[in-house]
């Protein structure tokens, strides 16, 4: 039977996604219903493999990439093309993309970003190198990601309090928004959710101590967080652990 291969990173035990990036796109399949199967990579395993199915030759290779085995094996790579093309190649499951509005969801994107996967991000840093399957890959991740925060990890992890309390801020747009929808796009499901739910993802997985408390209860007397998140429960499951 045809479907599709994921291609996904672990470092937190196997048939485990923590990356926020990968999740999104295996939300998107959930959410789809499209049949899909994981490959999973190391971060070295993603420097090997990833450019040569890409057939772009990069310093920095990343997932999620897929190949679409019901259109001829097509490659295709970076969560949000990813979701676009599977809108496109899958015409009759769930749209993901408003395509009117690809401004307005960048926007959006980037805002996440700064605002909700980067205090995420301190939090679980330390997490995740702790993690790593051998010295080699702890050397090389250390350096790699110290060179890019242009500190130490520990430095960049800092204080979890001051982290969390970062999180309350967006949080409460999420709040706000949903008391008058059950999805951040509205009455339906839609990429914006997906974006949010993957950094759940990532919390969840890294630091699971602390993902009630910092993300779904992060509004005092407001379960709105909380049953958004019950409500996309299915498709985050699935892309957490796999059977």
């Amino acid at each position: 039977m045809a479907s599709v291969t994921l291609y996904d990173l672990h470092a937190f035990g196997p048939k485990t996604t923590f990356s926020p990036m990968t999740a999104r796109t295996k939300i998107c399949l959930g959410i789809k219903g499209i049949p899909y199967e994981t490959k999973w990579l190391t971060f070295f395993g993603v420097h090997e493999v990833v450019p040569k199915l890409t057939g772009i030759d990069t310093k920095r290779p990343t997932v999620p990439v897929i190949e679409d085995g019901f259109h001829d094996g097509k490659v295709v790579e970076d969560s949000l093309t990813i979701a676009t093309y599977l809108d496109e190649a899958f015409p009759d499951s769930k749209p993901l993309v408003n395509k009117d509005a690809l401004g307005l969801l960048e926007f959006f994107d980037k805002f996440s970003d700064e605002h909700l996967l980067f205090p995420i991000m301190k939090l679980v840093i330390l997490r995740l190198y702790n993690n790593l399957p051998s010295e080699e890959m702890k050397e090389w991740y250390r350096k790699d990601r110290e060179r890019m925060f242009k500190t130490t990890l520990e430095k960049f992890a800092g204080d979890d309090a001051e982290s969390i309390a970062a999180l309350k801020a967006p949080m409460k747009l999420f709040n706000d928004t949903l008391k008058s929808s059950d999805y951040l796009t509205g009455a339906e499901v839609g990429y914006a959710d997906v974006i949010v739910a993957g950094a759940f993802v990532f919390l969840r997985c890294g630091r699971p101590e602390l993902f009630e408390s910092a993300l779904l209860d992060a509004v005092p007397d407001s379960d709105l967080i909380r049953k958004w998140w019950d409500r996309l429960e299915p498709h985050t499951r699935s892309a957490s652990e796999e059977d």
